[in-house]
C-alpha cells in the first residue's frame, strides 16, 4: 500500500503541501486536510504508514492559525473527544483515530465540527510602519527589563510605501482593510474567507 516515494518528507510548509498533497499525505488522512484547509485551518503534519500502529492515523493543526472560535471548539473537543487532544503544546493541536476501514470518514467527521475562519496572520499599518522604523534602531531594554528597539534615526519619516517596498510586501497590502498580510498564504486564506462569506468581489 505504501509508495516509499510518497508521505516521506520532511518539515515542509503548509503551502507547499497544498500544491500536492496527494504526494505528502496518506489517503486516509487527506480528504480531512483538504476540509479544514477549506475552512481557512492550517496543517502541521500527519501520521503516515510508518507509524507504530497504535499511533492510528493523525492530523496536527496549527494552534496559531485558529481564530477565538475554533480555539474555543478545539477546547471542547479535547475536553470531550479522547479523539482530540493537545501535543506538548498549546500550539499543538491534534486528531487521532484509530486505524481501521471508517478512519478517513472519522476525522472528516471532526474536520467538519470546525467553522469557516479568516486568517489572523497579518498586522495593520501602524503595526508595520513602527517596526520598520525601528529596523537596526538601538537596542534597549524597559522598566521591566524586556527588550525593545528604539526609532532608527534613517527611518524615522519613513512612508508606508517605502516600507512595503523595502520589505516585498505591495502586494500583500491591502489599503481598504488597512492590513499587511504576512505571506501569499495567508493572503489566500483571507480571499478563501470572503468569497465564501459573500464579501468577495472581484
Amino acid at each position: 500500500m505504501n509508495n516509499n516515494s510518497l508521505y516521506q518528507a520532511g518539515i515542509t510548509s503548509v503551502e507547499e503541501v497544498m500544491k500536492a498533497p496527494e504526494k505528502f499525505i496518506i489517503p486516509e488522512c487527506l480528504e480531512a486536510c483538504k476540509i479544514l484547509w477549506d475552512k481557512g485551518i492550517d496543517t502541521v503534519q500527519c501520521g503516515n504508514y510508518d507509524d507504530p500502529v497504535e499511533n492510528g492515523f493523525w492530523i496536527e493543526i496549527d494552534g496559531l492559525c485558529l481564530s477565538e472560535e475554533n480555539r474555543n471548539i478545539f477546547n471542547y473537543l479535547a475536553n470531550n473527544d479522547k479523539r482530540v487532544s493537545y501535543h506538548g503544546t498549546q500550539h499543538a493541536l491534534t486528531l487521532k483515530v484509530a486505524r481501521g476501514p471508517n478512519a478517513s470518514q472519522e476525522l472528516c467527521c471532526i474536520a467538519n465540527l470546525f467553522s469557516l475562519q479568516d486568517t489572523n496572520h497579518f498586522v495593520t499599518i501602524e503595526t508595520f510602519l513602527d517596526s520598520y522604523k525601528r529596523t537596526g534602531g538601538e537596542y534597549c531594554f524597559d522598566d521591566y527589563g524586556y527588550g525593545y528597539q528604539k526609532i532608527n534615526p534613517k527611518y524615522e519619516n519613513a512612508t508606508l510605501e517605502e516600507a512595503l517596498i523595502k520589505r516585498n510586501k505591495l502586494e500583500l497590502y491591502n489599503e481598504e482593510e488597512g492590513r499587511i498580510y504576512d505571506s501569499v498564504h495567508a493572503l489566500e486564506v483571507h480571499l478563501n474567507y470572503l468569497e465564501k462569506t459573500n464579501h468577495y468581489t472581484k
